[in-house]
């Protein structure tokens, strides 16, 4: 189907995604004189800020929504670092957010306790870390792997398995 304007393929009814983000703009533009006011007002009371700051911590547990934010970070660390980025990686894994880790398969914390990481909190992993954050080179493993991960070599790993192996038993 094409939109209203022939302008966007989309599926479904209704406005297309960028017609709709124009149409949204345009109302704020034509009514900012309104609407800024009233946010202002709702934000500068107790019960708006308590509002505002459950509304932000609710969100910030869907795995969806926690999903696109460890993805917005990880494009902001490859353009940093100028590294490829692939925005496949939102649509992919923000479509199916994964429940278990890719690395030990315990099961994913998608909330935020005190706005910090727990050590079952989702993490980005790139397996080669040479290569950017595309498709086939980022899993998402839990924060405590990751910690794990992050700066050691294979032998250094294997070293540490070896160390426990021999000290637990």
């Amino acid at each position: 189907m094409i939109c209203r304007k022939q302008l966007h393929l989309y599926p479904g009814s209704g406005p297309c995604k960028p017609c709709k983000r124009a149409a949204c703009a345009a109302y704020y533009r034509k009514n900012v004189g309104i609407i800024l006011p009233r946010i202002l007002a709702r934000e500068q009371t107790t019960e708006g800020r308590i509002r505002k700051a459950d509304y932000v911590s609710r969100r910030r547990e869907i795995p969806r929504v926690r999903i696109r934010q460890l993805a917005l970070g990880a494009r902001r660390r490859a353009n940093q670092k100028n590294l490829k980025f692939s925005d496949v990686i939102i649509d992919s894994f923000s479509a199916n957010p994964p429940m278990m880790c890719a690395c030990c398969r315990r099961k994913l914390d998608y909330s935020m306790r005190r706005g910090r990481n727990c050590g079952a909190s989702p993490s980005f992993d790139r397996v080669d870390n040479s290569s950017g954050y595309i498709v086939s080179n980022v899993q998402v493993i839990c924060w405590r792997c990751n910690s794990i991960k992050k700066d050691a070599t294979l032998t250094e790993l294997k070293g540490l398995v070896r160390y426990m192996q021999e000290y637990t038993q």
